[in-house]
């Protein structure tokens, strides 16, 4: 009872250090409604663990799901299947993938494609290349693309 108390009180606090931080990227970057609400459904402030996959395996598929796609740097990062999910064993790939997106917002990336520019407008070209192999999405540096 003492346990699951405390997992919830650590769940609240996760879940609205979140949601600050979507606010904060929001206001950073100048989202509009519906990329924020994308990025909201990928970087979700709803935690409920479960026994075989929890908040951080989530948010982690989300995430790459997120740099492979609308917020790809090329074609050949779009074309790469994603990993199959595991349980972290530290929460390392999590906040490089969580900076990652940051980074590519601030490059000009956006979630949702304008209408007026057409499906070519999402994908960053002005990213620096992956310093790991690749297979993440994820910049070991993420530094030198600000």
């Amino acid at each position: 009872m003492r346990t699951e108390r405390a997992l919830r009180t650590v769940s609240c606090h996760a879940s609205a250090a979140t949601e600050l931080v979507l606010l904060l990227i929001r206001t950073r970057f100048e989202l509009d409604d519906e990329n924020f609400r994308l990025l909201r459904l990928h970087f979700s402030p709803e935690i409920c663990d479960a026994v075989d996959q929890g908040w951080e395996e989530q948010v982690d598929a989300s995430l790459i799901h997120l740099l492979r796609t609308s917020l790809c740097r090329n074609a050949k990062d779009r074309s790469t299947l994603p990993p199959p999910m595991k349980v972290p064993s530290d929460t390392l790939k999590l906040k490089k993938r969580i900076t990652s997106v940051v980074d590519r917002l601030a490059n000009g990336g956006r979630i949702a494609c304008d209408p007026d520019e057409g499906d070519d407008a999402a994908p960053v070209e002005n990213g620096e290349p992956d310093d790991d192999d690749g297979a993440d999405g994820v910049d070991e540096d993420p530094e030198g693309m600000m």
